[in-house]
């Protein structure tokens, strides 16, 4: 649930900034007010939130026991597939931009409206994967999501640019994949995580991930301009 919504938030907003482009055109001063209006939203949620329900005791750990223990091999593995995941998807969605435009040929709101079907598909995938797996951790769809991703990526690069209709059903297919593919790896490494360096392992995760999406502009830099390859 919380990566579904987190997913259909940020195509929400992906969403909503093509909207804003078409209405407001270059008047930059109305668009900001929508910027500060939601940051003001922002500030406002965050200092209410906290003080919903109650929050866990402090762990009685000390601080310096966290240090003491090494991320296990399956969980450093899990992270870089979870790195992958953003990785492939910053990638993906920086490209849709030029593929809508040169291979498919379609205004910016049909392009606005792939990069909608990427978000809501793959939170459908997420919302799927958790509802299949109930109270385990199903890693065996992690093999699932991955071929369903590379299947679709395959077709909608081969074939997907002759047709609008069969570009929205690969990319509907391969974002319903990669919620398969990357809720298990998720639930794993928090689950696996100790308690007491549970943060800091979710903290290095994190780092892998960011990381991960910064090369992928260096990749898609690469591709796009130094070897001019195609969006296709």
């Amino acid at each position: 649930l919380m990566e579904l919504n987190t997913f259909w938030s940020v195509i929400l907003g992906t969403s909503a900034g093509g909207l804003m482009l078409e209405a407001f055109g270059a008047s930059l001063g109305l668009a900001g007010l929508v910027f500060a209006a939601v940051a003001a939203l922002a500030a406002w949620t965050s200092r209410v939130l906290p003080g919903r329900g109650r929050l866990r005791a402090p762990s009685e750990q000390s601080p310096g026991t966290a240090r003491k223990i090494r991320m296990p091999r399956p969980l450093v593995l899990a992270s870089l597939a979870i790195a992958f995941f953003w990785f492939l998807s910053s990638l993906l969605q920086m490209n849709i931009l030029l593929y809508g435009e040169h291979s498919l040929a379609v205004s910016e709101r049909m392009i606005t409206a792939l990069l909608t079907t990427i978000g809501i598909f793959t939170g459908l995938g997420s919302f799927a994967a958790g509802w299949i797996s109930r109270k385990r951790i199903e890693l065996s769809l992690v093999p699932i999501g991955a071929l369903g991703v590379a299947l679709f990526l395959l077709d909608l690069g081969l074939f997907g640019g002759a047709s609008l209709v069969r570009a929205f059903i690969d990319l509907a297919g391969l974002s319903f994949a990669a919620g398969l593919f990357y809720i298990p790896l998720n639930a794993y490494l928090q689950m696996e995580s100790p308690e007491a360096a549970r943060g800091r392992f979710l903290g290095i995760s994190n780092l892998m991930t960011f990381v991960a999406i910064l090369a992928s502009a260096g990749v898609f830099y690469l591709l796009n301009s130094a070897l001019a390859m195609s969006p296709p």
